[in-house]
């Protein structure tokens, strides 16, 4: 028997329970890959980067993936809320090795803009061991039919204020790729918190810019454009060079 391939779900950001439910209903009908064996660091590590989305089945005939080891160092979890309600998910925030600091410019811009950050940082705002542009992982739990299924996504905050990681609701064609949820979602009594006006989009300001969620960009976003800009006509005069 040949081997699993071993290949993200999907691309994109989780903003909503109900984006984490197109996911895993489009993983249901096969329409996207969907984990059921236990996967090695040396597999997983390659894949995770910021944009990355796995469905796996955790127990019983859905796989058997207990363990999830992608090989980064992470703080504990924290329960995502949104305006003080529960949305299922768990952040996590990728940390500095030992003996490592954070610049302090970071540390105070985060502190500055907790309120607006908080939605995709969660708990993990102004964390001091957190890794300068490192990466956040959201995960969340469903059962359904008996059979429990994760959804693991990974993102950097950058990512998601600068439009670059698209949602599963903007993205997918119903008519073509998707279907409507099935009906265990939506009944209260299997997962009361999934649907709540999609969490009142309050975790997902239409990621058009900064400035949507009243947001500049930190310090060092604005010395890292610069260098790029720099960068590029150094690139252009080395390459004229070269044709010379």
């Amino acid at each position: 028997m040949a081997a699993t391939p071993i290949r993200l779900s999907f691309s994109g950001f989780l903003a909503t329970t109900f984006d984490a439910v197109l996911v895993l209903e489009a993983a249901l009908n096969n329409r996207i890959h969907i984990h059921q064996r236990p996967l090695t660091q040396e597999e997983l590590e390659p894949l995770v980067h910021s944009g990355a989305i796995f469905v796996c089945g955790v127990g019983g005939d859905a796989g058997d993936i207990t363990d999830w080891k992608d090989g980064r160092r992470w703080s504990p979890p924290s329960a995502q809320c949104v305006q003080g309600n529960p949305t299922g998910f768990n952040l996590y925030r990728e940390l500095l090795e030992p003996g490592m600091q954070r610049p302090t410019e970071e540390l105070n811009y985060e502190q500055d803009h907790a309120e607006s950050l908080a939605p995709f940082l969660g708990a993990h705002v102004a964390n001091e061991m957190a890794k300068p542009f490192g990466l956040m992982k959201k995960t969340i739990n469903f059962t359904i039919s008996g059979e429990e299924y994760a959804v693991i996504s990974y993102y950097t905050i950058a990512d998601v204020l600068c439009g670059m990681l698209p949602r599963p609701r903007h993205r997918y064609d119903w008519d073509d790729f998707a279907v409507p949820p099935r009906q265990e979602f939506w009944e209260p009594e299997a997962q009361a918190l999934i649907i709540t006006n999609d969490n009142a989009e309050a975790a997902a300001p239409d990621t058009r810019g900064w400035m949507v969620v009243g947001l500049v960009p930190p310090p060092r976003f604005a010395s890292t454009e610069a260098e790029d800009a720099d960068g590029e006509e150094d690139s252009t005069s080395d390459e004229e060079a070269e044709e010379l």
